[in-house]
């Protein structure tokens, strides 16, 4: 079974993993305090997924595989979430850098 508890096949009683695990939905602030740790922690395929709210960060995307970033509209397809998902880089710093060779990424 799936031993990844961000997987959505994610099965508790599974004493190994079986390889089967699918695409995660990592949760901003609910599994990962910030933006950022929830992408050093994607894999292939991944979503995070961003709560409403300001997210005071500068996002350096290094990996080069495929995931996506997005607010709650992905998921539900209400557009209100777009503007009420804020990434404020403080206009100390870029809200994104791009540091991939490989990877795509989509917002």
């Amino acid at each position: 079974g799936c031993t990844d508890p961000y997987s959505s096949n994610y099965d508790p009683g599974a004493s190994f993993d079986d390889g089967s695990c699918l695409s995660r939905l990592l949760n901003v602030p609910e599994d990962f305090s910030t933006i950022q740790e929830a992408i050093n922690y994607t894999e292939e395929g991944d979503t995070v997924l961003i709560a409403p709210g300001t997210y005071y960060e500068s996002l350096e995307i290094t990996q080069d595989h495929h995931f996506l970033i997005g607010s709650h509209m992905i998921t539900t397809s209400d557009t209100s979430y777009i503007s009420q998902t804020i990434i404020d880089g403080q206009e100390l710093y870029r809200p994104f850098i791009f540091n991939n060779s490989n990877g795509q990424v989509e917002l």
